[in-house]
Formats: structure tokens, sequence, C-alpha cells
């Protein structure tokens, strides 16, 4: 074995290493890669380091490097690089400081500052597409090429199902037009100057007296249940959690507990009518064909509208009737628990978040309430409460608009 002395010279030599990025360079073709290396004369600010550049070229291809910008190798922040160089002649190994560029393929022609600024707009995947492209396999092109198609095709459906949207509901509306006035406004009937809470909101205007009579024969499986029919239904979550829990504390009474139980059916069929995926809602019958005929017939015409598409008639829920469900879903909630109700329950059976379901209860008229308590093993909880009380309070819609200006 041949030995080797070890030499650190007191001024170090920096020494320049060029790794491709996008693969080896053939050892071959080494003598036809034409380096150039160009050093700003100044400092780069807040840094001892100067601006250099590392171009490599080829006649087909040039390849970019440079120490600072996106492409810099950031990891020569934190820790420093060396080289060992040894003198065949003589067995010293000089010990030289390293600089590694990351060298980019860059087309002839291209300039440099554009393609920085397209690169930051850039996502990843879209850095990742024009890689896949340039140097990819012909499998992950061909995958590429399928994915940006399929993406397309989705956003071609979309931009037409908007404009047919928006066509209908200017001039083909299926709905009455009375009625489509009527849905403009996302919340229930509410008096606003009620001298007392119970006169805020109707029940009569969340289920009209016949759909309420149309309830007597599926609500009477509530009426009749027991405690562990309950308990079984919760844990294979036959029903929302919401109603589940308020089945464990019916009345008693015979005239409350017939009330109590058609409000909690019609609150199953207005939670499972805001949970429909589009695809439901677009079959013939999206709701269950063991419900009621007539309840089903006005959870239709009042949560849902039909408009026209390639010459089809289709169902839809567009966000202002999303909302409106949801507004009657809380209003029959806060009826049921007299008018203070714990949201935890309704976040899940509603899939909403605590921010979301606030902004609901808020537009109602309700105030919101934090109550601290602990969990069974000790732990700290917040429960939350709306709560309804006159006079009522309703957000400040300037307010509104002012935070969307900003």
């Amino acid at each position: 074995m041949t030995d080797v002395t070890l030499e650190v010279p007191s001024k170090r030599k920096s020494i320049l290493i060029a790794n491709f990025t996008n693969g080896q360079v053939n050892r071959k073709r080494c003598d036809d890669l034409s380096i150039g290396h160009f050093t700003s004369s100044q400092n780069r600010p807040g840094s001892q380091k100067r601006k250099q550049i590392l171009v490599a070229e080829t006649d087909q291809m040039a390849y970019v490097g440079q120490n600072f910008g996106t492409s810099a190798d950031r990891s020569q922040n934190f820790c420093r690089y060396y080289v060992g160089v040894r003198d065949k002649d003589t067995g010293k190994m000089t010990i030289c400081d390293a600089e590694i560029f990351n060298m980019l393929p860059k087309l002839p022609g291209d300039n440099q500052e554009e393609s920085q600024k397209e690169d930051l707009s850039l996502s990843y995947a879209e850095k990742n597409d024009f890689l896949t492209e340039a140097f990819g396999s012909k499998k992950k092109q061909k995958a590429m090429e399928n994915r940006l198609m399929n993406r397309s095709a989705a956003k071609s459906m979309e931009t037409i199902m908007e404009s047919a949207s928006k066509q209908a509901l200017s001039q083909r509306s299926h709905e009455p037009r009375h009625q489509v006035e009527d849905q403009t406004d996302g919340i229930p009937p509410c008096n606003k100057e009620a001298a007392s809470r119970t006169e805020v909101y109707s029940l009569h205007n969340i289920i009209s007296p016949g759909e309420m009579e149309a309830l007597t024969t599926p609500a009477q499986v509530f009426f009749d249940s027991a405690y562990e029919q309950v308990k079984q239904w919760k844990e294979q979550k036959t029903y929302p959690e919401y109603v589940t829990s308020h089945l464990m504390t019916m009345p008693l009474a015979e005239s409350e507990r017939w009330k109590m139980s058609k409000c909690l059916m019609y609150l199953h069929y207005l939670i499972t009518l805001n949970n429909l995926n589009t695809h439901t809602l677009g079959q013939k019958t999206p709701l269950p064909v063991e419900w009621p005929g007539a309840v089903i017939e006005q959870l239709l015409k009042k949560f849902t509208m039909k408009v026209e598409s390639g010459g089809r008639i289709r169902r839809c829920r567009p966000a202002r009737l999303k909302d409106k469900t949801i507004s009657y879903i809380l209003v029959l909630c806060l009826m049921i628990d007299e008018y203070e109700v714990e949201v935890t329950e309704l976040m899940m059976d509603l899939k909403l978040s605590l921010e979301r379901i606030q902004n609901h209860f808020r537009a109602l008229g309700c105030t919101f309430t934090s109550k601290k308590g602990v969990t069974m093993v000790g732990r700290p909880l917040s429960i939350n409460f709306a709560s309804l009380n006159v006079p009522l309070t309703f957000p400040d819609p300037s307010a509104r608009k002012k935070k969307k200006g900003r």
C-alpha cells in the first residue's frame, strides 16, 4: 500500500464540484463539455460569499448551477465540504474546500431571470411534470399524459355544468318563479321583533301540518323505542348521533313523546338529505322509497332544484340551498333543546367545523358560549353551546364586506 502524507495548507484552495441533477455524465463525453465559471464582484446580501454561476455546455444541451436562488445547494449553509487531492509523484494529499453546484438542464436561448420567476410560480407537481416530459421513460410520460387529459376533461365538465346551471337559473328553471324567490333567503321565516325566544321561529314553518301528519307512521318506531333498542341503534350508527342521544331521554307524556318522535324523524330525514353526494342526488329517486311520499316531495321541493344540462334534467343543490338545509336543521335542534344546543354531535352529523357551525348559528340570531369541563381521564374539555336569546343579535353585513375587501 502506498504511503500518503496529509497536507493542510494555511490558505486552502476552493474546488468546484458539479452535481448533474438528471444523471451522471458519460465519461467518454466529458471532453465535449465546455465549462465556464462566473463570479460576481460584490458579496451576496447578508453573506460573506459572492454570487457564482457554473455553466457546462455541449452541442445539444446547457447546464447551469449557481450558489444562490432556489436551485442552490442549501446544505452548504449548515456544513462544509472538503476534497482531498493526491499528488501521485510526491504521495502528498492536499485538503481543499469544496463548493457544490446543482447543475440543472437549460435549453439554449432561455432567459435565466424569466426561468427563475417561472420556477417560483410553478408548483412541485408542475416542475416534476416538466422533468418527466424531458427525461422520463415512455411509461411515465404516458401516465402523465393520461393524468393531464383526465384533469382537463374534469375542468371542462365543471365549466359545462356551471354554464348550464347559470342558464337554467336565468331561463329554464323548472321550479315555479315564486318558489325560487322564496328560496333566496337561507333561513326560515324569522320574527326579529319577538318578545320571547319561543316566538322567533315557528315549528309550522319547519314542518308543515301535512308533513307532520305523514310522519306518524315512520315516527312510531321512535315512540315505541326502548333503551336497549336505542343503544343498539347508537352502536350500529343507524341514525345520526344527535337523534340517538335524544332518544335516550324521551318525554313520558304521550302528546310530547309523539311530537318529539316526529321532530327527530324529520331531523333524521334532513340530515340524510344534507349529506347526499352529487351522484346519489342525480338519481331518479335520491331519497329512500320507504319515506312518506308527501315528505319526500316537500324536501326535494324546498332544498333541491332541477336544471337542464346536455339535454337532460338533473337535480342539484347549489350552495344557497345547502346553507338553507343546514339552517332548517339548526332551527329544529334549537326547538328540540329548548333554544340552547350543545354543538359537538351536530358537528359530527353535518361534517362541519366549529367555525362553520358558529357562522350558521350566528346567522340565525344565536350567540355562542363555551363551558369548561373535564373528560373521564381528567383532561380539560371545552363544550360549546349555541343559544337563542332575545333581543336577537345578527352579524353585521358591513363588517363582513370590509373584511372581504381587506
